[in-house]
């Protein structure tokens, strides 16, 4: 993409990835606007929603009526987390951008310390998740799938300790633009790549640190078989692209 062609009219721009959200979206909203009108940040939201079948489209539509600053783009065939995040950049007028998952199970109220760093010079901005303990068996899976995952990205790969997979993510918007010919993933492995890349292309890297509590509403995703296996298979794939790229030796 050519940094030249778009103008800068925000500040910010949150894009928000949307799959099956109506229970939470609303509620959302309400606390990230509440959180950035008290700062002197302009800003827009883009809402790209990847083939929910609940009720997240409307949802949509009434917080477009109700807030200023909102786009949105539905999609009509589902093409996954990279893919969308990606879709919606596309549209975005700010000069940082990036997204956060909108369950919040990563509050909101970290933009505040990530836009800090983007503004001293960072070309990306993350969190690094510390988990809430929680007696429960999804816990306890999902907190040692991420420090598995977290130490064969080091070991493999070969990049610094980094949560890679993240769901709150913020660019300085002309870098990430200068990547984005060398994205290839549309689906979850997107946030294992993105970082990567950036790190191999000697981006300026910051993680801040923020509390992961796993919402009581919310059923997990995670498939550790097929997950596991599908992710393993995409970073050999990975690796070889690095090589071909001439990042990895």
């Amino acid at each position: 993409m050519n940094q030249g062609a778009f103008e800068n009219k925000f500040d910010l721009s949150i894009i928000i990835p949307c799959y099956q959200e109506e229970k939470h979206l609303k509620q959302s909203i309400v606390a990230i606007h509440e959180l950035l009108k008290h700062t002197d940040y302009k800003f827009e939201m883009i809402f790209v929603d990847d083939c929910s079948k609940d009720k997240t489209r409307d949802i949509i539509l009434n917080i477009a009526e109700s807030f200023p600053n909102v786009k949105y783009i539905f999609h009509e065939v589902n093409v996954g987390r990279g893919g969308t995040f990606m879709h919606g950049v596309k549209m975005a007028a700010g000069r940082y951008v990036g997204f956060l998952d909108i369950d919040l199970e990563v509050s909101c109220v970290y933009l505040i310390k990530v836009l800090a760093e983007l503004e001293k010079g960072a070309d990306v901005v993350t969190i690094r998740r510390h988990y809430a303990i929680a007696p429960s068996p999804s816990f306890i899976i999902r907190h040692i799938l991420s420090l598995g995952y977290k130490f064969l990205i080091r070991k493999y790969i070969g990049t610094p300790s980094m949560d890679t997979e993240t769901g709150f993510k913020f660019f300085n918007r002309q870098r990430l633009n200068e990547l984005s010919d060398k994205l290839v993933n549309k689906k979850w492995f997107f946030d294992t790549e993105v970082m990567v890349i950036a790190h191999y292309n000697k981006y300026s890297i910051k993680e801040v640190d923020g509390l992961f509590i796993r919402r009581s509403d919310k059923a997990t995703t995670v498939k550790v078989v097929s997950d596991t296996i599908e992710y393993f298979m995409e970073l050999i794939r990975f690796k070889k692209r690095l090589r071909q790229q001439s990042m990895l030796k």
